[in-house]
């Protein structure tokens, strides 16, 4: 079971004795207001009965010959004009004339009636025949000789449905009260656990000595700053990587023998992703972000791995995706050939079968031929010829054209991205040039590579319907294609993946009409001084309208 937090167990204490503070608060004032109500109550009767003893029609009433008759209508009228629940005159001797209850008129008093007799007032809590009750009995004085009694009362249940009507907003003055307080609480709690990060003493221990052992651990740099731009921590890795040392914990980037673009995205805090830097002889792939926790920013993180093992992971990716792609397009051509040579053994043709693997055979081996002939580079010699076998599936030809020394560009251009520029280009163009040629006319397609050691030019055109001119600005947008959206949003990445590789080596793409009157693009690479900059923004595109 997880410990509570510091932050946690200060708020519950803190609520905890918030609660019992307002509700003894509650209590006591619950208890004050009964007592003011009843001495409100006594007060209120005593006024009453005093009142009612010296009104001239008592007097007139008592000395009359049917006190009951007279006073009994006046009393149940002054009841319900002074709100009492009852209003008793009697005899000294305390015989009733009036009663709210005209069942007991005639009967005894109930209660205490001497010091009234004497000339003076009672003020008591009493049980009579109407429960208990708060009453008050005040003398009739005629001729300075008692003639009768007035009892005035109010029954303790009304009194106390009286108080039960201010128990709401009672309710609520401490509901609020509470609300504030425990808002107070959950407020002074909330810094803490921010300073915390809501973890016990024995869990931001753990996590300490757990963090120092995964920045020992880590293989990738990792460098913290704070968001004045001083240097908080860095790992072995990373000191090794940048050349840092102990003293420099604490410093600000630029008081440290880092310098250069890396420096600068260090201090600039902003995001980065995968994006090149060159540090010394090294080029190191970084990423950046911001830490924040609870609204509040406490600098940047910032990763760094050595280029030339990422350089290596993805460069044998697309070797071995361009070897699938060209399986995969032969596969199909592979499939028609044996069913081909099947039925003509089953018809017992069995030399036209022979003949017929004879050519098919001399035929891929031709195409193989050709294509490494003219190619030394084994990544996109096995990219063109399963192009090849793709188009010539679909019905088109591929004519290619290649003007240079293309081992040359191994050096400084990956397979991955020869893959993706190469690639795509073929790819639209072969769909292109199959979507717009009508039956008697062939699908073509032609590569041209040109360049010289430190350049690659790339041309792919086709016979092709071309680009409309007014779409002519949008075709390397991501998610744009010929086909529209309906097609389903697989469509439009391939051209915008050339875009962004054409910008990372600041290269190129040109869109024109070719001599065919299809599509034509032209690609211009040049061999970077340091590593190519990873960019999210669209290439230098020229656009030309024939």
């Amino acid at each position: 079971m997880r410990r509570w937090s510091l932050a946690r167990q200060l708020f519950v204490v803190q609520t905890v004795l918030l609660t019992v503070v307002v509700l003894a608060v509650g209590a006591i004032a619950f208890a004050l207001e009964r007592s003011r109500d009843r001495s409100h109550a006594e007060a209120q009767v005593l006024r009453a009965a005093q009142s009612i003893a010296a009104d001239p029609v008592v007097m007139a009433g008592v000395a009359g010959s049917d006190p009951t008759a007279a006073l009994q209508p006046y009393a149940l009228w002054t009841m319900a004009t002074v709100g009492a629940d009852f209003i008793v005159i009697m005899t000294p001797d305390g015989i009733r004339w009036t009663h709210a209850n005209p069942d007991v008129i005639g009967g005894r008093y109930l209660g205490t009636i001497e010091p009234a007799v004497a000339g003076g007032t009672v003020v008591e809590q009493y049980t009579g025949t109407l429960g208990p009750s708060v009453r008050a009995v005040a003398p009739v004085i005629v001729d300075g000789q008692v003639v009768a009694l007035v009892s005035v009362g109010i029954t303790l249940e009304r009194l106390w449905t009286q108080l039960v009507r201010t128990l709401p907003t009672l309710a609520l003055l401490l509901a609020g009260v509470l609300a504030i307080a425990a808002t107070g609480a959950w407020w002074v709690a909330r810094q803490v656990r921010r300073r915390t990060r809501d973890a016990a003493i024995g869990e931001i221990e753990n996590a300490l000595a757990a963090q120092e052992a995964v920045l020992q651990s880590l293989k990738e740099g990792l460098v913290a700053l704070d968001d004045h731009g001083r240097i908080r921590w860095v790992n072995p890795a990373a000191r090794t990587l940048l050349g840092l040392h102990g003293e420099d914990i604490g410093r600000p980037v630029a008081g440290t023998a880092l310098q250069g673009t890396l420096a600068a995205l260090l201090v600039s805090g902003r995001a980065a992703v995968d994006e090149p830097h060159l540090v010394g002889d090294t080029v190191l792939i970084v990423n950046q972000r911001s830490v924040r926790w609870g609204g509040r920013s406490f600098g940047t993180v910032a990763t760094l791995r050595d280029h030339t093992e990422l350089r290596s992971a993805t460069d044998e990716l697309a070797s071995t995706k361009a070897f699938a792609d060209s399986l995969a397009a032969q596969s199909h051509e592979t499939a028609n050939r044996l069913h081909t040579m099947v039925m003509l053994i089953e018809t017992g043709r069995p030399e036209e079968a022979l003949r017929y693997a004879t050519e098919q055979i001399e035929l891929s081996q031709r195409v193989t031929d050709e294509v490494t002939g003219q190619v030394d580079h084994p990544v996109l010699a096995a990219l063109l010829i399963g192009k090849a076998a793709q188009a010539e599936e679909r019905g088109a030809a591929l004519d290619l054209r290649v003007e240079v020394e293309l081992a040359g560009i191994t050096g400084w251009l990956p397979d991955s991205d020869i893959v993706t520029v190469v690639g795509n280009l073929l790819d639209n163009a072969i769909e292109a040039s199959t979507a717009g040629v009508t039956d008697q006319d062939v699908a073509r397609v032609r590569l041209t590579l040109t360049g010289g050691p430190g350049e690659l030019g790339i041309v792919v055109e086709d016979n092709g319907p071309g680009i409309p001119d007014e779409d002519l600005e949008h075709v390397r947008e991501r998610g744009w294609s010929t086909k529209g959206p309906r097609h389903g949003s697989g469509r439009g990445i391939g051209l915008a993946l050339v875009d962004r590789a054409t910008r990372r080596y600041h290269g190129t793409l040109q869109i024109d009409r070719g001599e065919w009157g299809g599509a034509r693009f032209t690609v211009h690479l040049p061999a970077p001084a340091v590593a190519p900059a990873r960019v999210t923004g669209p290439a230098q595109v020229s656009v030309t309208r024939t």
